[in-house]
């Protein structure tokens, strides 16, 4: 146990380890309803505490011991404090972004703003990883219940206000959303960013194995290389500037982690071309649970993510109970923490309000009622608007037909004169080549008329789709595209549809060759705005090798147009 002087700071937040630019943010907007303001919180907790005290824990857990370095304040008798915890499987990339950091808490600038706040700062290894005992689980019972029963023993400690919170990007929020289904008697609220909520949807689009394209046309993480980083690094690299401090625990890691555990179903699972959604996956769907959660949640998302997908955020929120505080921020930025200018702020008064009992203006002082909107999404415009429900209340979802002649009407996509007919290629093409002009062999590419007013589409776009292949099985692939009135196209949203998931994840059926079926593909959320003069293109195809890899059989598949519409939230 270490004794430190502490300097006394009032400036910038910085959550997380991911950045990404500080996008323009354009005013506010509101669905209606009583809507608390960003950046206007007030009662929030100062800086009152000069020293500090380290310790290095090791918690003993029903699948392991898991260590950690804690930091607390030092404080008068009887004043109890709550906790900040980051779970993380990531310390060999902390501990390389920075090799002077004395302990994991070091690496987390959250813990110099909070601690001198009256909080105490924890950052352990995650089950298996690093100076953590146990088997990696890859998302599954080990990582949940571990975590879990950690939160439990840190808020049941004697200078302990009985709360904890956790916070963290990717990984390291996965892992709060994962303690969080297990209802822990002390975690009081997580914030997770950028996190998976299902572990099915990171590896697989509806039976398509996700991936990203490179520069040179490959697939490369995430999450192509996801699980076997896992395994085979974080799993494996032992806790090297510990060996000296504590030989005897480096050294009951590391035999750990040599250890075979679940590393080939982790590999076999983690890599399937044809996968189905059985009890692998199943342990492994937060969603699901999302009504066990007892925490207040704060989940930062990212509309241009590529790595966790953004409907991680959109649909968990959406799954957790109604009563339960939630909020969503989400906006124009990738794979990072929240990048609204009150970022920083609304995290401070969310971890005042839940783990100190400070009123920052959440609720209302004589009826209780919850003033924060559910969620604050910044568009394509990069205009942020309030909602209090998810869509926002006024969405529709309008009925979009496919008819054979590029005259469509104005709630019609006219193909560009093209057959309905499409055949796969071999190597699948990336998805700006599929929004090509005179695609008409690889995709079909269907139009509509300019929008005459502002509209937004906002929620989850579906292709319901009929038609026949002429091979026992092939892909969907439909992109929705903006085409500006210069003729400009931009990718809004995508989905990707194995033909053998067509009836349910939880099933795997061949096609009959040339016999009419139907599925429906289920496009990524987004919250996009065309102004007038734009147009919506749909383009159809069977690979999107920026996003999945393709399937291999080089089908060729008709649409029945009759049979086929896409379905957009509008407002």
């Amino acid at each position: 146990m270490r004794r430190h002087l502490a300097l006394l700071t009032t400036g910038a937040l910085a959550f997380g380890t991911l950045v990404a630019a500080v996008p323009a943010t354009a005013p506010a907007a509101s669905d209606g309803g009583p809507h608390h303001l960003p950046g206007t919180y007030e009662g929030v907790s100062q800086p009152i505490y000069a020293e500090y005290i380290d310790e290095n824990l090791a918690v003993e857990t029903s699948y392991g011991v898991l260590r950690g370095d804690l930091r607390r304040p030092v404080v008068p008798d009887g004043v109890e404090v709550p906790i900040i915890l980051v779970v993380t499987p990531y310390q060999v990339l902390y501990k390389s972004l920075n090799p002077g950091g004395a302990t994991r808490v070091d690496y987390f600038a959250n813990a110099d703003f909070f601690v001198p706040r009256g909080y105490a700062f924890a950052v352990f290894d995650a089950v298996g990883t690093y100076g953590s005992e146990g088997c990696t689980d890859f998302g599954g019972l080990g990582e949940r219940r571990s975590t879990a029963e950690l939160v439990d023993w840190l808020g049941e400690r004697d200078w302990s206000n009985g709360k904890v919170g956790m916070i963290g990007a990717s990984y390291d929020g996965t892992l709060a959303i994962a303690a969080a289904v297990e209802a822990p008697e002390h975690l009081a609220t997580i914030v997770p960013q950028v996190a998976i909520d299902r572990w099915y949807d990171y590896m697989f689009n509806q039976g398509v194995r996700m991936g990203l394209e490179d520069n040179l046309g490959g697939l490369l993480d995430p999450p192509i290389d996801s699980p076997a980083d896992y395994d085979t690094v974080y799993g494996v690299v032992p806790p090297y500037h510990r060996l000296s401090d504590d030989p005897e625990g480096s050294a009951s890691a590391l035999a750990a982690h040599v250890q075979p555990c679940n590393r080939v179903e982790n590999q076999t699972r983690g890599y399937q071309t044809d996968p189905v959604y059985d009890d692998f996956w199943i342990e492994r769907d937060y969603r699901d649970l999302a009504s066990n959660v007892r925490a207040s949640v704060l989940f930062e998302g990212a509309w241009l993510d590529d790595n966790v997908k953004h409907w991680a955020a959109t649909r968990f929120i959406e799954a957790l109970p109604d009563e339960l505080p939630k909020h969503l921020a989400i906006g124009q930025w990738s794979h990072s923490v929240s990048q609204f200018a009150d970022a920083g702020r609304l995290r401070h008064a969310w971890f005042d309000h839940f783990l100190v009992g400070l009123d920052v203006g959440f609720t209302d002082p004589e009826t209780g009622e919850w003033l924060v909107p559910l969620v604050d999404s910044q568009a394509s415009d990069r205009g942020r608007r309030y909602s209090y429900e998810w869509p926002p209340a006024g969405t529709e979802e309008v009925e979009f037909r496919i008819v054979d002649g590029a005259a469509a009407a104005g709630d019609e996509l006219g193909l560009d004169g093209a057959a309905p007919t499409w055949t796969d290629t071999n190597p699948g093409l990336l998805e700006p080549q599929v929004s090509r002009e005179g695609c008409t062999v690889e995709c079909i590419r269907a139009v509509s008329q300019p929008v005459t007013t502002t509209t937004r589409i906002v929620g989850a776009p579906r292709l319901e789709f009929r038609g026949s292949t002429d091979l026992v099985s092939t892909h969907l692939t439909p992109v929705l595209w903006e085409v500006s009135s210069s003729g400009a196209r931009t990718p809004i949203t995508r989905g990707l549809l194995n033909s053998r998931n067509r009836d349910g994840l939880d099933t795997s059926e061949l096609l009959d060759p040339l016999s009419t079926w139907e599925a429906t593909v289920e496009l990524w959320d987004i919250d996009h705005v065309l102004r007038p003069g734009d147009r919506l293109e749909l383009t159809l195809s069977s690979t999107n090798a920026t996003f999945g890899v393709a399937d291999e059989t080089r089908a060729t598949t008709s649409l029945d147009l009759d049979g086929t519409r896409l379905l957009l939230p509008l407002r």
